[in-house]
């Protein structure tokens, strides 16, 4: 018999002046490691936040992170991300790229296992590679696959999926044609769009194959149960190639829409894990929790789309300028977030060997930037008398209320602008972006999905499914790709470089700050690691125990 040591540390709430221990250990006991099973070993639970409820759980199709975190628990690619972001072996016991880099061969494991004990194929790869840069599907990172051969010409409609170039001479063995060496797409392998597809479930249940009760995952764990703006429940995939390494048995993902609340769920120990820390308590919790307290630098941009295909935006650069100048990101990031934070003037955030296209005006004193800012607003026809009246929408939470409050307070202390502050459930904001149903602003971001800078700026591509903005321009989509295609690495990051210097100089957003990631977690879970693109799957933690006396 094993107990867990789930500790809380007696912490004073800063709000009420209440001292919060209470029964939060016994409850951490029960609900992290839960009653024996059947083997007599305790059956380990774990509690995780997890933001909005997910836009889906289709793999090809999500396009939110707190899918993706619960994706890569129900799905296992051709190859994992490691506990630290390194490219280790998932369903692919191993690879090789021919000499040309060309072509890379696959031999997938014997012993892989979808949830139900089905055998893993590489028929349910390519099933699932074809249906991702299918255009019926409609996947929003299905350009991430443009490497592989007749991949744009099938987005384009122009050839059957059936033509994409991938191959199978067996059972286990997978080969990919490439247009041009791509080392850097075995980091897109482990994405969710290249994920196998269960095909029996897929022709049974058609695009309702993804709920819960008709999902059929490969990954580590399987989901079980689905309660809306609740929780996901995932439960040990027995049948998993590596089942016996899996330390923990059960996990919730935990539908969060508020950082205050979810601060305080876990300290009342309904929490092993928490999505985020609210920025305004950020000191706090360094003070009073600094223990639980995980920091990590992180690449994710924080930004304010921009409806480029509607007024007051459509063909107003002066405008976008002006907004981008009088825009006091300093004050902004330490109003928010108190300074812990970088001010950014640029979409992608730093990245080994990537030069930054600093704008000019990144390096001018904030009253200059503000002078050319009033120049720019009165050039495009706006004054005290005739003032800019324009939305900002921002998903429902604490946080982003708050920023989105600050920014319209810059502008309108700066320029007099009136801003009216829209916030909307998360779903509905997505739907509201895509089919481009506010002629104003978003306050958005984007957490990379592997690390090199084409996470960021394909979704900035006139013909990219994530590009919800507007933006059209034919010499950045030239310099994409260009870059696709390149085989030299160096001449790759500059042609990216040369891409996101046509769009900041085209305003085609306005860039926020670059973040950290921060999450609270019990010191008892154990195998937490600093991950550059958040990830941290379930199959990589345990909780901690020890003999009972």
């Amino acid at each position: 018999m094993t107990v867990c040591r789930l500790q809380v540390p007696v912490a004073h709430d800063i709000r009420s002046g209440v001292s919060c221990m209470t029964l939060a250990v016994i409850m951490l006991l029960a609900t992290a490691c839960g009653a024996p099973d059947d083997n007599g070993k305790d059956h380990a639970v774990l509690h995780r936040g997890n933001g909005p409820d997910p836009g889906t759980l289709d793999p090809h199709r999500r396009q939110d992170e707190t899918a993706g975190n619960v994706l890569r628990d129900v799905y296992e690619g051709l190859v994992v991300e490691g506990p630290r972001g390194d490219i280790e072996p998932g369903v692919a016991r191993r690879w090789r790229f021919d000499e040309e880099g060309r072509r890379i061969v696959f031999e997938l494991r014997d012993d892989a296992r979808w949830c139900n004990g089905d055998p893993v194929t590489a028929a349910d790869f390519i099933a699932g590679l074809r249906r991702a840069v299918d255009p019926a599907t409609a996947a929003p990172f299905a350009s991430l696959l443009l490497p592989l051969d007749n991949a744009a010409a099938i987005m384009a409609g122009q050839l059957p999926p059936a033509e994409l170039g991938v191959t199978a001479s067996g059972p286990h063995a997978l080969e990919l044609r490439l247009t041009a060496p791509s080392p850097w797409l075995l980091h897109v392998l482990a994405h969710s769009i290249a994920y196998p597809v269960h095909r029996e479930s897929l022709a049974a249940y058609g695009d309702a194959f993804a709920r819960a009760g008709h999902l059929v995952g490969n990954g580590a764990y399987c989901l079980t149960e689905a309660r809306p703006q609740s929780y996901l429940r995932l439960d040990r995939n027995p049948h998993h190639w590596n089942a016996a390494a899996h330390s923990i048995d059960t996990v919730y993902f935990h539908t969060v829409e508020n950082l205050d609340a979810e601060l305080d769920r876990y300290r009342a120990g309904e929490l092993d894990i928490t999505v985020s820390v609210p920025p305004g308590r950020l000191r706090w919790v360094r003070e009073n929790l600094a223990p639980d307290l995980r920091e990590a630098p992180l690449l994710v941009s924080y930004y304010l789309g921009i409806n480029l295909a509607e007024p007051p935006f459509r063909d107003a650069p002066a405008l976008r300028r002006a907004l981008n100048l009088a825009l006091d990101r300093e004050q902004m990031v330490a109003a928010i977030l108190d300074a812990h934070a970088m001010p950014a003037y640029t979409l992608v955030p730093p990245m080994p060997a990537y030069e930054m296209p600093l704008p000019d005006y990144a390096s001018w004193p904030y009253e200059r930037r503000l002078e050319e800012a009033r120049r720019l607003y009165r050039e495009a026809g706006y004054s005290a008398e005739n003032p800019l009246r324009v939305e900002l929408l921002s998903p429902i939470s604490s946080h982003g209320k708050r920023l989105a409050t600050v920014i319209a307070s810059l502008w309108r202390e700066s320029l007099g602008a009136n801003i009216v502050i829209n916030q909307m459930e998360w779903k509905v904001f997505l739907s509201t972006k895509a089919a481009g149903k506010s002629p104003g602003l978003y306050r958005d971001g984007w957490t990379a999905d592997f690390g090199d800078p084409l996470a960021f700026l394909q979704m900035f591509a006139s013909d990219d499914v994530s590009n919800a903005y507007g933006f059209n321009s034919v010499r950045y989509d030239q310099l994409l790709a260009r870059a696709n295609t390149t085989e030299f690495p160096v001449e790759r990051l500059q042609l990216l470089a040369a891409a996101e210097r046509e769009l900041l100089e085209r305003d085609g957003l306005i860039p926020l700050y670059f973040d950290y990631s921060r999450h609270l977690v019990r010191p008892a879970v154990l195998g937490w690691q600093p991950h550059p693109l958040d990830h941290h799957p379930t199959r990589y933690l345990s909780i901690a125990t020890e003999p009972s006396e």
